[in-house]
């Protein structure tokens, strides 16, 4: 198994950052902030709503055909080893997303 590294957050799951890589997003929202957490959620251009967390060293991905589905498919797919929070570019730039920089906000 190939090790996935990408500025100290690496990959503890490399079947799901697969499913979710190299997509084009068609917007990308931050939806809660707190010192230990942050979540986001976007849509792609097929439809598949997405949703993202970052908590304590873990960042989780989910997808489904609602926000409620998305949630509740959310796994730990990496750990970030440089103890910083991600911003939203930071999780685009992660998972190689397509997106116009004005929808990721």
């Amino acid at each position: 198994m190939r090790r996935v590294e990408k500025d100290g957050v690496v990959v503890s799951d490399l079947q799901r950052y697969n499913r979710f890589q190299s997509r084009i997003l068609t917007h990308f929202c931050k939806v809660s902030d707190n010192l230990s957490t942050t979540e986001w959620v976007g849509m792609t251009m097929s439809g598949e709503f997405v949703s993202v967390k970052y908590n304590f060293l873990l960042l989780s991905i989910g997808g489904g055909e609602c926000e409620y589905d998305a949630l509740g498919d959310s796994r730990v797919v990496a750990t970030n080893s440089n103890a910083q929070m991600m911003s939203s570019e930071d999780v685009v730039s992660f998972f190689d997303w397509e997106i116009d920089e004005e929808q990721v906000y």
